[in-house]
C-alpha cells in the first residue's frame, strides 16, 4: 500500500543528515563572523585611546 507520495517523502534519517551537513557548512561561517566582528569592535574601542595618546 506505498502511495506515490510515500515514496518521494524523506525518512527522518535523510532529513537529519541534511540538517548535519548544513550546520556543518554553517558552523564555520558563523565563527568568522564573530571573530571579524570582535576584531571591529576592538579596532573602534582603540581609535579614541590613540587620539588621546597622540594629542
Amino acid at each position: 500500500m506505498n502511495s506515490p507520495w510515500r515514496r518521494r517523502a524523506l525518512t527522518l534519517l535523510e532529513l537529519l543528515a541534511v540538517i548535519a551537513i548544513l550546520s556543518g557548512l554553517a558552523i564555520p561561517v558563523f565563527g568568522r563572523m564573530k571573530r571579524h566582528a570582535n576584531q571591529t569592535a576592538c579596532l573602534s574601542n582603540l581609535r579614541p585611546v590613540a587620539a588621546a595618546m597622540l594629542s
